[in-house]
């Protein structure tokens, strides 16, 4: 893939970003002011998802086997994230793939979003009682 072609996607990347991140934030009800957070996760886990969607196409010859291998490297990176096994539960050997897979940072995102909300929620809710 030429750096010129991932230059073109990203508005179309911008917009579908957008309107998951939008239907979905407000949806869900979250609180406003930790929008831009919430939209830079969402954009980042799109961006990077479809960059190494297409590395394992480019790397591998049938599509059935691209499969399985992305469904491989979904499954390292939901092991590695920390979201159902701890980081120091992953073998010490394994731990470097926390790092480099793009899932827990962006899990590290979202919390932040939902934990600013809730203290945000906890001021409101003190004020007006």
């Amino acid at each position: 893939m030429q750096l010129s072609e991932g230059f073109a996607e990203l508005p179309l990347q911008l917009v579908d970003s957008s309107i998951l991140a939008t239907i979905t934030f407000f949806a869900v009800g979250m609180h406003t002011p930790t929008f831009p957070l919430f939209f830079t996760a969402v954009l980042g886990s799109n961006v990077m998802n479809n960059y190494m969607w297409k590395a394992v196409m480019a790397n591998v010859e049938t599509r059935s086997l691209a499969q399985s291998v992305a469904l491989l490297v979904v499954a390292i990176s939901i092991y590695a994230s920390g979201f159902f096994i701890t980081f120091n539960s992953i073998a010490p050997s394994l731990r470097w793939l926390h790092w480099i897979t793009p899932l827990p940072h962006i899990i590290k995102m979202l919390s932040a979003n939902r934990s600013e909300e809730r203290r945000v929620g906890k001021e409101c809710r003190s004020r007006w009682s």
